[in-house]
């Protein structure tokens, strides 16, 4: 802090013990002098100055991160050379290696923040984004943001918040991110997300936008079709996304109705933890007797030949929330919100004279319409699912 900030004249005090401390920085409670607060911030202080988050980069962890990362990257690039179905791995630690660079400079950080809470404001989307204040390569000052862990089960009573809804807006804000925005937060853990409660309203709080991705339009787009194609059960379609993305495996022309099995298990309904497993069990033990299946038949085995950089962050995005909506025992309509943001997303790319004039996007599902879309949609997949294999 004294390297990088000058805190004698910039805080008022400032708390030794960290509110929290994680793998890259901890975070400390200070006070801002009113005298030394950016124009337009002097009106939100109140006595000393305003109270403020800082956030400070633990000493000497960024060449430790590097080693690491560089250890990890050797290690990959020898499997590949063993074995080239490995090269997936070096793809995904390459494309890390560049975020983990990213995500060492607090500057980039303040600018995330600025970014995102731009682009939720101007989406119409209820989200708190804290202020950031001051950057430095290795020191961010934020505004303070009152509220409690997301995961807090004798708070979230307490407030009585909804779980379903609060989840179902969490997922609601990084719909907006991945498919419209194409610029995320691809570290969405319950660390990383508090709620404030404020006139009756429970408001998901974002925090530690150091780990953020940007897409490009294609990219964007080709997410956003995934999704949708998904949830319309549209094969086709889902071909065409993932050979836009970048994504293959060995059966994807021959069986694709296999792609559309596991991107509806991906982004599936959440539920509580028992549950997901049970789902989880159910969907792999059919996956292991396709596998089975085919080495019978001395068909090719189903294995991964192309994947993009960007795909582990969008996993890492979606594997989170689920766990998180698992912990929570949270019931979203995951595909059915992701969806509805991706079809935004497309009907951007029609001139708005040529659009339709009714509407492009059906209202959020209710939770019924969401159970009876899901089990009926379900039916229909086992019904295709048996007259293909019927055929084949």
């Amino acid at each position: 802090v004294r390297t990088e900030l000058s805190p004698s004249d910039l805080f008022a005090s400032l708390d030794a013990a960290p509110l929290a401390s994680a793998s890259v920085a901890q975070v400390h409670a200070a006070v801002v002098r009113a005298s030394a607060l950016p124009p337009g911030e002097a009106a939100t202080a109140t006595g000393d100055g305003l109270k403020v988050a800082l956030k400070v980069q633990h000493e000497g962890v960024a060449p430790l991160m590097a080693a690491d990362m560089v250890s990890a990257i050797r290690i990959a690039r020898l499997l590949r050379w063993l074995r080239p179905s490995y090269a997936p791995f070096c793809t995904i630690l390459e494309a890390w290696e560049q975020e983990m660079v990213r995500e060492l400079d607090f500057m980039h950080e303040a600018h995330n923040l600025r970014t995102v809470a731009h682009n939720l404001r101007s989406a119409g989307i209820p989200a708190v984004v804290p202020r950031p204040l001051f950057a430095s390569r290795r020191c961010l000052v934020m505004n303070f943001v009152d509220g409690f862990k997301i995961t807090d089960e004798v708070a979230l009573s307490l407030h009585g918040v909804d779980r379903d809804a609060l989840m179902g807006r969490v997922v609601q804000i990084y719909a907006q991110q991945l498919f419209i925005d194409g610029f995320f937060n691809a570290d969405p853990h319950a660390g990383n997300l508090m709620v404030q409660v404020r006139g009756g309203e429970a408001l998901p709080v974002l925090l530690d936008f150091g780990m953020t991705v940007r897409l490009s339009e294609r990219q964007r787009l080709g997410y956003a079709k995934l999704a949708l194609a998904a949830q319309q059960m549209d094969m086709g379609a889902l071909q065409a996304a993932m050979a836009s993305l970048g994504i293959a495996n060995t059966q994807s022309s021959e069986l694709p109705e296999r792609d559309l099995a596991f991107w509806r298990f991906f982004l599936r309904d959440t539920g509580p933890r028992d549950e997901a497993r049970a789902q989880a069990r159910s969907f792999f033990d059919s996956r292991k007797a396709q596998a089975a299946q085919d080495k019978a038949t001395g068909r090719q085995p189903r294995s991964v030949t192309e994947v993009p950089s960007d795909l582990i962050f969008f996993w890492r995005v979606v594997g989170l929330l689920r766990g998180l909506c698992s912990t929570l025992r949270a019931r979203v309509p995951l595909l059915q919100l992701l969806s509805l943001r991706a079809r935004i997303a497309i009907a951007s790319l029609t001139p708005p004279p040529q659009r339709a004039i009714a509407r492009v996007c059906a209202p959020p599902p209710t939770r019924l319409h969401a159970r009876l879309h899901a089990r009926l949609q379900a039916r229909l997949q086992a019904l295709l699912s048996e007259a293909w294999d019927d055929g084949g």
